[in-house]
């Protein structure tokens, strides 16, 4: 039978159970069935969340770049077109975008979102931009080809066709790959990444895989504020190309996006090192951009010091060259400067704290985001100089948030939240910032969201729905990092599947698995089907006595209660063994 009509019919029968029981008003272990029920649904919304959509979002994205054409290039299959944008930088200089018209082939695109959906394992691990599971698998890394998966195809794209570009656009001769790296973008995982530039290379190519299947992708954003973001066209086979200098993101809005990613650093030297020697020679010339990343490396012990010697961590050095950036109007720079400021202050030093909040109120005029953060959470909080103002931290929290940062949004949510009692027009204020949050992939937003739904009162009909919310909401937070909310979905779930994911999925096989696997969740609703014959289970009294024993002796209070209602029930329950009611 077909997922959809196996849930269906389960849920169904459950339903009914439930609903006589509930008449009947004499069954002591009701509310158990209800949240088995409730486990069932929210084990279907997450089913039904993993099948494609059908309807595309009607949201819309920013302006897109406009892109003038350049040049035809012939490459070793033929000519390409290069399309250009160029953007203003702080200091007076110019930051470019190139896109290069179907480089790579429809046989090399195909084979790579082949391997990409099917072949490589994707990773977990923290992103480097937002702290966030990162959904990327790295295929080279210093050079050096790793997943054979997509070694042979990707080492022909990039001989063949990408990397002579590289060097002769960006006047490399030397220019090597790096690292690459394939990222996803799935509805319940990552949607976003947040503006940021890629300070580690020299040049970065995005390679597009798939662009009919989403909405949104990646955009650049050359000033700061949500105003200045535009999303590049590209269409299957395009390459976008940039330096470190240009700050870009992605957003997708809908559906599922996958790219291939290179980072070129100039020399063979660089490569093997992670160093970055392209920063001296432009940051002494004034490129802010260059010093604001050189600064960065340097604090990190990842850079050289601005006369070519490499340099294992010099915050001297560091604090020098973005003083020089703020100085230029780089808001990234005076953002940095001033948290180098607020540390001061944290160690003793109470006059550079003023200090601090002058070098972020420039950049959040300039309307950057982590700027509008900090300044909003130091009056909040009555540090750095400042009196404690709760009413201008919201004003800069809110101008944050419109700028779409998403740790804004859920301070927004929660601060409107804490007041809803005294002020009920709060309440919706409230969920429509953690919404926001939550949409932008906030795992503490997508939590409390969930929290939420489950909490709030509701008829019959409405709770069915709100517990199907809730349950995504949780996956999506579970996904995105938090392991609370994975506790939670598993207690939702009450044993069931967490990931159902095939058009033959049926609740019960897992579940049985589950609970041969020690699973006292699984446990406990295998015998609550057991006891009443539901779902397909034939009914079997002593399996569900023999299941509940083994839940209760974990400490799993429902089993335990269960227990006393089955052996209270059956001449078979032996009442020699002694199980302790677990304290809650």
């Amino acid at each position: 039978m077909p997922a959809a009509e196996t849930l269906r019919c389960q849920i169904a029968e459950l339903e009914a159970f439930v609903a006589d029981v509930r008449t009947a008003r004499q069954d002591p272990l009701l509310q158990q069935y209800e949240a088995l029920l409730e486990g069932f649904r929210a084990a279907a919304a997450l089913w039904r969340a993993e099948q494609p959509s059908s309807c595309p979002s009607s949201c819309e994205v920013s302006l897109a770049v406009k892109l003038e054409p350049s040049r035809e290039l012939q490459t070793c299959t033929g000519t390409v077109r290069e399309l250009v944008a160029n953007f203003p930088q702080p200091g007076g200089k110019i930051r470019t975008l190139r896109v290069l018209k179907a480089l790579a082939s429809e046989s090399e695109v195909n084979y790579f979102l082949s391997a990409a959906r099917e072949a490589l394992e994707f990773s977990l691990a923290k992103d480097s931009v937002d702290q966030r599971p990162a959904y990327e698998i790295f295929v080279v890394r210093k050079g050096i080809y790793e997943e054979s998966a997509v070694r042979v195809m990707l080492h022909t794209f990039v001989d063949q066709k990408l990397l002579p570009y590289i060097r002769e656009a960006y006047r490399a001769p030397e220019a090597v790959l790096s690292s690459a790296l394939i990222r996803r973008y799935l509805p319940d995982e990552r949607r976003v990444h947040p503006t940021h530039v890629d300070g580690h290379s020299f040049c970065t190519a995005v390679l597009s895989l798939n662009p009919e299947d989403f909405e949104g992708g990646l955009y650049v954003q050359p000033q700061p504020g949500i105003k200045h973001r535009q999303f590049v066209k590209l269409d299957r086979g395009d390459v976008a190309t940039h330096q470190y200098d240009l700050p870009h993101g992605v957003r997708v809005v809908s559906g599922h996006r996958y790219s291939l990613i290179c980072w070129f650093k100039t020399c063979q030297r660089s490569c093997e090192e992670n160093s970055t020697p392209w920063y001296d020679e432009a940051a002494r010339t004034g490129d802010a951009d260059a010093m604001a990343a050189l600064a960065q490396r340097l604090e990190r012990g990842e850079g050289h010091d601005g006369s070519g010697g490499y340099c294992h961590g010099n915050s001297g050095k560091a604090e020098t060259w973005l003083r020089k950036a703020a100085e230029l109007g780089q808001p990234e720079a005076q953002t940095n400067l001033g948290a180098i400021f607020e540390a001061r202050e944290a160690r003793g030093s109470k006059e550079t704290g003023l200090e601090a909040t002058r070098w972020w109120l420039k950049a959040a005029e300039a309307d950057l985001s982590s700027a509008q953060l900090r300044l909003a959470l130091a009056y909040a909080s009555g540090t750095c100089g400042l009196e404690l103002d709760m009413e201008v931290a919201s004003m800069w929290m809110q101008r944050a948030a419109e700028n779409e940062d998403s740790d804004a949004m859920n301070w927004l949510g929660t601060f409107y939240g804490k007041s809803a009692r005294r002020h009920p027009e709060h309440a919706a204020v409230s969920q429509s910032w953690l919404r926001k949050a939550a949409e932008m992939g906030h795992s503490t937003a997508q939590q409390k969201l969930a929290l939420a739904y489950l909490s709030s009162k509701s008829d019959a009909d409405s709770r069915a729905s709100k517990v199907a919310q809730a349950a995504v909401w949780l996956k999506r937070a579970s996904n995105n990092g938090s392991h609370e909310a994975k506790k939670d979905l598993l207690g939702l779930l009450r044993g069931l599947p967490e990931l159902p994911g095939s058009e033959e999925f049926d609740a019960i096989h897992p579940l049985k698995e589950a609970a041969a696997h020690g699973q006292p969740e699984a446990q406990h609703s295998l015998a609550l089907l057991l006891a009443q014959g539901l779902c397909g289970v034939a009914k079997n009294l002593p399996e569900a006595l023999q299941l509940c024993r083994q839940a209760a002796s974990k400490r799993h209070r429902d089993a335990w209660n269960l227990l006393q209602v089955l052996e209270s029930q059956s001449e078979v329950g032996s009442k020699q063994t002694h199980i302790t009611v677990p304290n809650t």
